[in-house]
């Protein structure tokens, strides 16, 4: 509520919407848009009565529709799903996209409740972020018109959540139960596989309430597993977490729950993000960073400690691969991230509130000593926390009053805005694992075997002979990542691609051209396309048409630039209809073009 000139004034945050009229308690209101800004879209105002003071309630009620702008919303068609018969409906609201499918003062800092009505086609099912109520789907009634018939299923969220975490599903979709309170949903062709790939859930989410002392209040902790264009592994959605299909990996293939520890990482945003919201998008970190600290420790109960250590390195690599990308001097290296007025949080997005966020959270563990830190996350600092936001400013004042003597050791000031790398970044750093630890052995004999190659595509040698087709084909997802993450470190320092022979030969190493782990996949066709060996070409354009997770899309698209600008342009061409329109803006830019 602000004040207008003589009057006073709601503003709310839209983008893309139609807005038909305003009401506030019941009676017409006047109301306004301000013009359109790219980023932010255009703020509604709506006119107040005169006379109100702080603390007043006052009902507005807003008349919309979404449109073909509306940048959180994908509609997708019946051929788009796997179902094939039916169409689907999704939405993505991180970080700024919900005043694309509500009004909303759209910022992490303000939360609030809500229920809902949702009306489809009969045989389609909606979920949300709240809980579906008892007898929901009932008929509708319908269109005489269309001789279609409706059903109306009706949603409550009482817990205040951000307005990043609205979030609407609708398609064909059948569940199965995995505990009491989770259920997987899924299309039906891929229900059985999602239920057999996500059947740790349960045990990630009593291993969660473990780390944090917090018992799970959002009543459900259902996910549901979207079509292929879902541009993110996961989003925390209270109630009802979204999950991409690349984790079940190809159909035909047999079930890797490896990849299904994101369950992990989208369970302990519950606490860290979801409960416990960073106030601004600056302090982005304070979500993925706890949550990534979380997400390792529920790695290490539920999976054993080498689970968590390959995740570790695995992330280290990645926060080194970002940094790089950005530069270590860019502004959005910086922990607590700096965005101008009118800047878009999307263009910021990256590894790096992960897991520079982790690090840090880490260094404050080392610091003042696990076991204490441990009990002060679950005693203190998450009751005192949960339901509200936190900044960098509240952190460090919660953490020096509780470890006075270990706040003085930490330069805040460099971990919080100091851009680059961590300090200590690497080996030995808090967080990252012991040099006698079996997945730092197994990843130092894969990074020796990644520099003999590196060093035979510098001298223009024979392939070497490490590391033994057995040796791969017997290692797990994360390991042969890592070899392969390790190898495109050395060609990037190299400043040239693998060459075209090498590449050939990397492929037919243990099988690595036709891994079926995306992960593993993805980084031997990023490393292998750019040298234009077709099989790794082809594979790469496969691959970027036929999922949507900007954590492939991008580096593939990149790849086939690479070796073939006009072509990477083509493939992008006859995809991005189909793609999310958050990851159609992130390829496009990474292209360069409109």
């Amino acid at each position: 509520m602000v004040e207008a000139g003589a009057g006073v004034e709601a503003w709310f945050d839209t983008h893309g919407l139609a807005v038909e009229r305003a009401r506030v308690h019941g009676v017409p209101a006047a109301h306004a848009l301000d013009a359109a800004h790219p980023v932010l879209g255009r703020r509604l105002r709506v006119s107040l009565p005169e006379g109100l003071a702080a603390g007043d309630e006052v009902e507005v009620g807003i008349d919309y529709s979404t449109t073909a702008a509306s940048t959180a919303l994908q509609w997708l068609a019946p051929a788009q799903t796997a179902d094939g018969h039916h169409p689907f409906l999704f939405s993505q609201c991180q970080a700024i996209h919900a005043r694309s499918m509500v009004p909303v003062q759209d910022a992490p800092g303000v939360k609030f409740t809500y229920d809902a009505r949702v009306t489809l086609p009969a045989g389609l099912t909606p979920l949300m972020s709240a809980i579906m109520e008892d007898g929901s789907g009932v008929d509708a009634g319908g269109d005489t018109a269309t001789a279609t018939t409706t059903s109306t299923f009706t949603f409550r969220q009482p817990v205040p959540l951000s307005p990043y975490l609205l979030a609407l599903a609708a398609g064909r979709l059948e569940k199965a139960d995995i505990s009491p309170r989770i259920a997987i949903w899924a299309e039906p062709p891929v229900l059985a596989r999602a239920a057999a790939t996500f059947g740790e859930a349960e045990e990630f989410l009593a291993a969660v309430e473990a780390v944090t002392g917090a018992t799970y209040r959002w009543g459900r902790a259902d996910a549901l597993v979207l079509p292929p264009s879902f541009p993110y592994g996961g989003m925390e959605n209270p109630c009802m977490t979204f999950l991409t299909p690349t984790l079940l990996g190809p159909l035909t293939a047999p079930v890797d729950t490896g990849p299904a520890s994101v369950v992990a990482h989208e369970l302990a945003h519950s606490v860290f993000g979801n409960d416990i919201t960073c106030a601004t998008w600056a302090d982005f970190w304070l979500n993925e960073g706890w949550c990534v600290w979380c997400e390792r420790k529920v790695l290490a109960r539920v999976r054993g400690p080498e689970a968590a250590a390959l995740s570790a390195l695995a992330g280290s690599k990645a926060l080194a691969d970002a940094v790089r990308r950005f530069g270590d001097g860019h502004d959005y290296t910086r922990l607590v991230t700096p965005l101008p007025p009118g800047a878009d949080p999307d263009d910021a997005f990256s590894r790096i509130p992960y897991e520079k966020g982790c690090a840090f959270v880490c260094a404050l563990e080392a610091a003042a000593g696990e076991a204490a830190f441990g009990d002060w996350v679950r005693g203190v600092w998450v009751p005192a926390r949960r339901g509200g936001v936190a900044s960098a400013a509240t952190l460090q004042a919660d953490y020096a009053a509780a470890f006075p003597a270990a706040s003085s050791t930490i330069d805040w000031d460099t971990w919080l805005h100091a851009p680059g790398l961590p300090p200590g970044f690497g080996a030995g750093a808090p967080g990252e694992p012991a040099a006698g630890d079996p997945a730092a052995a197994r990843a130092r004999a894969a990074e020796a075997a990644a520099a003999a190659w590196a060093a035979a595509a510098a001298k223009g040698g024979p392939a070497p002979s490490e590391p033994a087709d057995a040796d791969v084909a017997a290692w797990p997802a994360e390991v042969a990542a890592h070899f392969l993450d390790a190898l495109a470190d050395g060609v990037a320092r190299a400043g040239a691609p693998l060459p075209r022979a090498l590449a050939s030969a990397l492929g037919d190493r243990g099988g690595l051209a036709s891994a079926t782990a995306p992960e593993v996949r993805a980084a031997f066709l990023c490393l292998a396309a750019p040298s234009g060996e077709p099989r790794a070409v082809a594979g790469a354009a496969a691959m970027a048409t036929e999922q949507g997770r900007m954590k492939y899309s991008r580096p593939l698209f990149r790849a086939l630039a690479a070796a073939d600008k006009e072509h990477a342009v083509r493939v992008f061409e006859g995809v991005k209809e189909r793609l999310h329109p958050i990851c159609t803006k992130m390829v496009a830019g990474d292209l360069g073009v409109e």
